[in-house]
């Protein structure tokens, strides 16, 4: 599989005029003292919205983006799936083609984390991006994950990223040229296009 070409993040966000590059020297301060992304730092601070997070990270990693929730998924991947795993990763699967299993992402995974993705499913992987909101309530209401587990598990994801900014490496698996054509041609259900996705995206926040 190719690796993802990218951009860093924060020249994008500056490129598209969503933050300055003052801003941006001041999250980065930030992100070392807690170990957040950028994109959190900022999400954190209402500096941006999370739809300009993912506008940002698609053209950065030159992903698709997806709804999940307006996705026919199969739900029985899920079943005796690691919870723990998929929720502090981000990493919501979709469905599986042959040999293959595309995964909804709300957060670029580690090489380890692509490793045992895989491993679990025994199947190569294939990303789309979407929102963490959306992810997480899916994940919350497939495994029936109540407010204290939720807390428990976002610690941990925080806490497995102390002491260091976020891997800068992008990851070995990527999405294919055949389907980022297809989430272009087919974004959501109602046939909106990706600026009204984000349009949408924006008003529900």
């Amino acid at each position: 599989m190719q690796k993802l070409r990218r951009k860093k993040f924060g020249e994008i966000l500056i490129a598209e005029r969503v933050i300055t590059r003052e801003q941006l020297a001041q999250t980065l301060a930030v992100q070392k003292q807690t170990g957040e992304s950028v994109g959190e730092v900022l999400l954190r601070e209402n500096i941006i919205s999370e739809s300009d997070v993912v506008r940002c990270i698609c053209t950065q990693y030159q992903l698709p983006f997806l709804r999940p929730t307006n996705y026919d998924r199969d739900a029985k991947l899920l079943d005796g799936a690691d919870a723990e795993f998929l929720f502090i990763n981000r990493m919501l699967p979709l469905e599986t083609i042959g040999n293959c299993m595309l995964v909804a992402i709300a957060s670029i995974p580690t090489e380890e984390s692509e490793i045992q993705l895989r491993e679990m499913f025994e199947k190569d992987v294939y990303y789309y991006f979407c929102m963490a909101t959306e992810l997480e309530t899916i994940l919350r209401e497939q495994f029936g994950l109540g407010q204290e587990d939720v807390m428990q598990l976002e610690t941990q994801r925080r806490g497995g990223r102390r002491g260091g900014a976020p891997q800068e490496t992008a990851p070995t698996a990527a999405a294919t040229a055949q389907s980022a054509a297809t989430a272009v041609m087919n974004p959501g259900e109602d046939g909106s296009d990706w600026e009204s996705i984000f349009d949408e995206a924006e008003n529900n926040l």
